[in-house]
């Protein structure tokens, strides 16, 4: 613990933590502690450093940086009029939307940098950002065809939900880490407004397994929810106990939007599932913003759409198969982009060779495999009108 870096940020050593998990990683535990510890207001981070896991602040971390060099020849494949450069220079817009986009110089950050040589990249990053880095090279790399679960790296964990409840739904939408402008800000409990912090793991199958066990929690019915005048947390303690998930309430950052702990809740249900009871739940409180639930590596996790940038997934999507024409990956792109495009949270689709890479928030990749299967059961990549969202936030492609 670097104690004097945290103080001087305002952290105390004595500060309080709610926390209620079983069956996580280390690295879960964590992130979910300092989210906590940092009130909404501090950036926390962990960080490895020889061998030992420092705690710190997303600041400190920045302020070290290290040059590595990254062999990509197996990337660098020109397209038909494309020049090797070309080729080059989309390897690198893609690295510098993705892997921690606020940080490099070119896009206003001040600490990463990269440079081409011989089919290498040279890239000066933090130890945070050239973990970024690897894990979005090793997903170009992969081969494996899309058919199968999708290869991913995630900013909080793949998950098929991202359900965004109550409070105002204009505003706060853009792309993150592009054309449209940084994540939105929540403001913290001293006023000021804080970006929410991205958080990138590699899913694999272990992370994919509990959050499809998550979700089958959702889905379970609960005899009966009674609560009169309960206070909130008290409703999500119930909720725990009665479906046996992992259930974490980002107070912190719910607090900032007005939420109080203490919240008296009203609800009466039979028989109804525990995404309906927590979905209800949500609906009764008065926030300064809308309220989100999104699972984040098998955790449900209750928190604020500003939030929302915290838990935006990167999957890549081979679509090799759907490409006909030069052109047909483009209309893709844009297909993708106007299905998503209304998606709490930002939204960012661009292509590297056959594959698509997109960002978003978990509910939006539900959509887009959705999709990709009935591209390929009626295939075409002309962009169809995309009909009004359903209630559960889910539009249909290509229908009559």
């Amino acid at each position: 613990m670097k104690w004097g870096t945290l103080e001087g940020a305002g952290i105390d050593r004595s500060a309080l933590v709610t926390l209620h998990l079983k069956n996580v990683t280390l690295r879960q535990a964590l992130d979910h502690i300092l989210d906590d510890a940092g009130g909404g207001t501090v950036a926390m981070a962990h960080v490895i450093d020889g061998g030992a896991i420092v705690v710190t602040t997303e600041e400190d971390t920045s302020r070290s940086t290290k040059t590595v060099a990254y062999d990509v020849r197996d990337l660098i494949n020109p397209e038909p009029g494309k020049s090797r450069q070309d080729s080059v220079d989309r390897l690198v817009k893609v690295i510098e939307t993705v892997a921690v986009p606020q940080s490099w110089t070119d896009n206003g950050g001040t600490v990463g940098t990269i440079s081409e040589l011989n089919g290498k990249l040279v890239i000066q990053q933090t130890s945070t950002g050239h973990e970024k880095v690897a894990e979005l090279l090793k997903l170009l790399k992969d081969e494996r065809p899309a058919a199968n679960t999708a290869d991913l790296i995630t900013q909080g964990g793949a998950s098929p939900l991202a359900a965004v409840v109550g409070g105002p739904r204009g505003g706060g939408r853009g792309r993150f880490g592009d054309e449209g402008g940084p994540p939105p800000t929540l403001v913290g409990a001293a006023g000021q407004p804080q970006f929410a912090t991205p958080r990138t793991v590699v899913s694999d199958e272990q992370i994919e397994t509990a959050n499809r066990a998550a979700i089958q929690l959702l889905h379970k019915k609960i005899p009966e929810a009674k609560f009169d005048n309960v206070p909130l947390t008290d409703v999500f303690d119930f909720c725990r106990d009665v479906s046996s998930a992992n259930l974490f309430a980002n107070w912190s950052t719910l607090e900032a939007a007005g939420i109080d702990k203490n919240s008296p809740v009203i609800l009466h249900l039979k028989d109804a599932t525990l995404e309906t009871v927590l979905t209800a739940t949500l609906r009764q409180l008065k926030a300064q913003h809308a309220l989100a639930m999104v699972i984040d590596q098998g955790v449900i996790t209750i928190t604020t759409q500003f939030d929302l940038p915290g838990y935006l997934v990167t999957k890549t999507y081979d679509v090799t198969d759907l490409i006909r024409a030069d052109s047909d990956i483009t209309s893709l792109v844009t297909v993708m982009q106007s299905l998503t495009m209304t998606q709490e949270g930002g939204i960012s689709v661009q292509s590297f060779g056959t594959k698509l890479i997109i960002t978003a928030v978990p509910n939006s990749h539900e959509q887009v495999e959705k999709l990709l299967t009935d591209l390929r059961n009626k295939p075409t990549t002309q962009p169809a009108p995309i009909l009004p969202k359903t209630a559960g936030g889910r539009g249909r492609f290509g229908e009559e």
